[in-house]
């Protein structure tokens, strides 16, 4: 093994913290480059189908560590990001195929395959990981790029469900709120932070127990993704913590000058009064039904107060 340099660390290895492979190490030695892929001759073979044959590189030079995609089918990902070239640095997470590894010092793991293909495939999933690894957001995007069918299960505090037909998202629920529709509650699984996930066979009635999707899966995981985002941006600059609605009394404002939307959520506020219950029971999205709420308790539609 070659001497690493004076200023960096002695050994560095990839560590396999999920897929077929896991707690598996693979030590780098340095000024060389290594190839991932399914080809059985190269440096780290990763033998599954989501893998290309030569899917990625990693040099090893002057102090630095690169990690190149070589126009791979399925993607690299470094931190969730889709990557074509990036400098490595301790503790980065890399997706490839179903494998999670992570850039660090070497323990002395020697890299061990399963002990057959066809045990692995029986006794693991065909994707399984920590959120905490990969967020929603790049598995639904692995999984669409790759075509994958499948329902896509995130055990976090709740239960999430996401379907896939040929990598087409057709379907998304949460065990907990059957009546909320498909497009909403994959919404509400992107915000899913920590938990696991596996990607599980799709039964013959998983597309029929819920509304199905028809927005293609690309612009609607970004439409997700900008929904997350204002919903962030208003809790923190309109200072949301789970505030109470009511009607004003007198209620000045006339209801004629309200849309049918905003009708409905003015509803809910009287019925359910706080906010979760009425985000639970609104049809739109969460993003949606706060805009709506702070709109009505600007207009003076209702009051809103901050809990005790």
């Amino acid at each position: 093994m070659s001497r690493a340099p004076q200023s960096a660390p002695s050994v560095l290895a990839l560590k396999f913290l999920s897929g077929k492979y896991r707690g598996s190490e693979f030590p780098l030695d340095w000024e060389r480059e290594f190839i991932i892929g399914r080809a059985p001759e190269i440096e780290l073979s990763l033998v599954e189908d989501l893998v290309s044959r030569k899917h990625a590189r990693i040099s090893t030079r002057k102090n630095t560590i690169v990690l190149e995609d070589l126009g791979s089918t399925n993607g690299t990902f470094v931190n969730g990001e889709r990557i074509k070239r990036v400098l490595l640095k301790d503790g980065d997470r890399i997706l490839i195929g179903t494998s999670i590894l992570a850039l660090g010092p070497y323990d002395g793991h020697v890299p061990q395959s399963p002990q057959s293909d066809v045990e692995a495939t029986v006794t693991a999933p065909a994707l399984f990981g920590s959120l905490a690894a990969v967020p929603v957001s790049s598995l639904v995007d692995l999984l669409s790029t790759s075509r994958k069918s499948g329902t896509l299960v995130i055990r976090s505090d709740r239960i999430g469900r996401i379907v896939f037909n040929d990598g087409k998202l057709t379907a998304a629920s949460i065990d907990d709120q059957p009546d909320c529709p498909s497009q909403k509650a994959f919404f509400r699984i992107l915000s899913f932070m920590s938990g696991n996930y596996t990607l599980e066979s799709n039964k013959s009635d998983a597309a029929s127990t819920t509304d199905s999707i028809e927005l293609a899966t690309a612009p609607l995981l970004m439409e997700g993704l900008r929904q997350l985002d204002e919903m962030r941006h208003l809790r923190e600059t309109r200072q949301i913590e789970n505030p109470h609605f009511s009607l004003p009394a007198p209620l000045a404002v006339p209801l004629t000058d309200l849309s049918t939307a905003e009708l409905t959520v003015f509803q809910l506020a009287l019925n359910f009064g706080s906010l979760q219950p009425i985000l639970d029971a609104s049809h739109q999205t969460d993003l949606e039904t706060l805009q709506a709420l702070l709109s009505l308790a600007d207009r003076g539609y209702l009051d809103k107060q901050s809990p005790e």
